[in-house]
């Protein structure tokens, strides 16, 4: 699958997000336990977790089956699917989300896999001397107060 994404698609996969085990339709399935807020870094990292992913992968273990909606983010029909027992599905994150109606009681396990991470890569600028703007007149005048070199 990974040598034909760039062409086709035009992103290169570089890893996936851990297994998430989705249990639906079980009693007391939906409702929710008490859980602390994620502090600043923990949601800075899951946003830029999620901004990288690519490609939703879905196995739908049972024991039941249910109804699978790809809602589209763009110009594009809707898609609706009769999902039953060790389906998969695969859909592109970027044009897909998706909503998952079960019959019954459904184990679902779901991954994601991402794009390679935005590098930065800072390279030192030619010296210019202590208070260059890096303009082709140099700065005959330094301001007041306390001088910061960046």
């Amino acid at each position: 699958m990974k040598p034909g994404l760039l062409q086709t698609f035009g992103f290169r996969l570089s890893s996936r997000t851990t297994l998430l085990l989705r249990l639906s339709g079980a009693s007391g399935a939906d409702s929710e336990t008490a859980a602390e807020p994620p502090n600043a870094a923990q949601a800075e990292a899951f946003l830029a977790l999620m901004g990288r992913k690519r490609l939703c992968v879905l196995r739908f273990l049972g024991p039941e089956g249910g109804t699978l909606r790809l809602l589209p983010k763009q110009d594009q029909a809707e898609v609706t699917m009769d999902v039953c027992v060790n389906m998969q599905v695969i859909f592109l994150t970027q044009q897909y989300e998706y909503q998952f109606d079960p019959t019954g009681e459904c184990l679902v396990l779901q991954s994601f896999f991402l794009e390679e991470p935005l590098q930065l890569v800072f390279q030192k600028a030619p010296s210019l001397g202590k208070f260059s703007t890096g303009l082709s007149a140099p700065v005959t005048k330094t301001p007041k107060g306390q001088q910061v070199l960046v």
